[in-house]
């Protein structure tokens, strides 16, 4: 089964609130989540709870007024159900620019910024393929030859037009 990692910047979007994100983008962000909870999507995240951590500093735990805000709640109602909702060990490093043992391996990963770190770390922990859904972060799109190598993961960028003059 496909995992799905979800970038933050997706459930912002998706709320349409401090966003640079146009109206299509932040609509293509609602498609993708509301698409995940009626197919069942299976979602990765950190056991330590980074990911989530993050979502909640973005996210309203009523699930309102956004979709943003309404994926955050289901996942938070849903986050012990193995069949939705995979929470996979990522072992940290020492290190300050790699901050995930699992990416030291990956040479091309230099100045990828730390806070995305854990949800390729999750993509490349989890023992099938796995998609990182990005909406506005351009990190994905400066990387993008680097994570093509890594085997089982791939990066839906859901907005693409963002980075077409980059």
């Amino acid at each position: 089964m496909e995992g799905n990692a979800i970038d933050t910047n997706v459930l912002i979007s998706a709320n349409g609130v401090d966003t640079h994100a146009s109206f299509k983008c932040q609509l293509r962000c609602i498609e993708l989540l509301e698409q995940i909870i009626s197919n069942k999507k299976l979602i990765l995240l950190d056991a330590e709870g980074d990911i989530f951590e993050e979502y909640q500093n973005y996210c309203d735990f009523s699930g309102k007024p956004g979709v943003g805000d309404f994926f955050f709640k289901w996942l938070h109602d849903h986050i012990a159900n193995d069949e939705l909702v995979r929470n996979l060990v990522v072992l940290k490093s020492n290190q300050e620019d790699i901050i995930y043992n699992v990416l030291k391996k990956i040479a091309c990963l230099s100045g990828f910024d730390s806070s995305d770190q854990k949800f390729l770390a999750v993509a490349m922990t989890y023992e099938h393929n796995a998609v990182i859904h990005n909406a506005t972060d351009s990190d994905w799109y400066n990387h993008r030859d680097c994570i093509a190598g890594i085997e089982g993961v791939a990066v839906n960028q859901l907005c693409p037009s963002l980075f077409q003059n980059q």
